[in-house]
């Protein structure tokens, strides 16, 4: 029988034509794994110029906000201000308008300042030229005192005072004239134990005119001299009111009888009221006026040696006023 013996001849075409399916298989597997690499690289690359765009985008953005020199002061302060998280998500446009506007709100306040500063400096200026111009020298009896803003007079008003009293008043007067309204006065009277002020009583006045008139008319209506006197409150009173100068006035500074005070009593209660500094100086500069008769006791000479300095001593007798002598 032919078909045992042509069995086996049908058999192997059938394997040679399934040899080429199995490679075809094959072939598609490896373009498949080839294919799904490639996009994977590509999504790889892509990720990768995405972030570095971003990050370039940044540092421009960067650059941009830090290139001009004019904001480099405000972009350093202005991230300490932004605290809001909606603020600091704002456009880059809105933010560089704001920052052109508050530069030049900066720029007018350091423009108001460089004028407050030049007026600073011109009243300054205005000012140093006044202060250095001196004040008024001012003289009573022959006993001189510069650079004094503020002098008070303390004149003895007792008994003994009576022929010399119009006198001093007129001494007064011109030694006020001297001065100018820059310095001021005060015109403290002593009689008994107790002061007696020209108004106004309760601080010194402007060296002008109208009150040194006011204030010698007043003294002339209100004040005979009277009795005896001792001078302690008066110079209390005359220290309250801060003076540079004192001029003290009197025929017998210590008194006598009930309102006597011993000479040592008397320095060392002024002593107190004008202590040394630390530099061996006194706040008050004290001139003293002897007039009449000699002092022999030298009281007023000595608050001057004290509390004057050189030349704050001077002594006018009787006939130097125009007053016949008590010989």
């Amino acid at each position: 029988m032919r078909t045992p013996t042509n069995q086996p001849a049908d058999e192997s075409p059938q394997t040679e034509r399934a040899e080429p399916s199995g490679r075809r298989s094959n072939l598609g597997t490896a373009l498949s794994w080839a294919t799904s690499i490639m996009l994977h690289v590509f999504v790889i690359l892509l990720a990768f110029l995405i972030t570095w765009a971003v990050v370039q985008d940044q540092d421009d953005a960067t650059r941009v906000i830090t290139s001009s020199s004019e904001t480099v002061f405000h972009e350093s302060v202005q991230p300490l201000l932004r605290t809001s998280s909606r603020e600091t998500t704002r456009p880059l446009t809105e933010t560089a308008e704001e920052q052109e506007v508050d530069s030049e709100d900066l720029s007018e306040l350091l423009f108001s300042t460089e004028n407050l500063l030049a007026e600073a400096a011109s009243l300054a200026e205005s000012g140093d030229e006044i202060s250095e111009e001196p004040m008024p020298e001012i003289e009573f009896g022959g006993i001189r005192a510069r650079e004094a803003r503020r002098i008070i007079f303390v004149v003895d008003a007792s008994g003994s005072m009576i022929g010399a009293f119009p006198a001093v008043l007129d001494e007064l007067r011109d030694s006020l004239n001297m001065l100018d309204p820059r310095q001021s006065y005060g015109v403290v009277l002593f009689q008994r134990s107790e002061w007696i002020m020209a108004p106004p009583t309760d601080r010194l006045q402007a060296a002008e005119p109208t009150t040194i008139d006011a204030s010698l008319d007043w003294i002339r209506k209100n004040v005979l001299p009277s009795g005896r006197s001792n001078p302690s409150e008066a110079l209390r009173r005359a220290f309250n009111l801060d003076p540079d100068v004192i001029f003290l006035v009197s025929t017998d500074i210590t008194g006598s009888g009930e309102f006597e005070i011993d000479t040592d009593e008397l320095l060392a209660e002024i002593d107190l009221l004008n202590p040394r500094n630390r530099n061996g100086q006194r706040p008050v500069r004290i001139r003293c006026l002897q007039l009449l008769d000699p002092d022999p006791l030298g009281t007023l000479k000595r608050i001057a040696e004290e509390h004057g300095g050189p030349g704050g001593y001077a002594f006018i007798d009787r006939s130097q006023i125009g007053l016949e002598s008590s010989k």
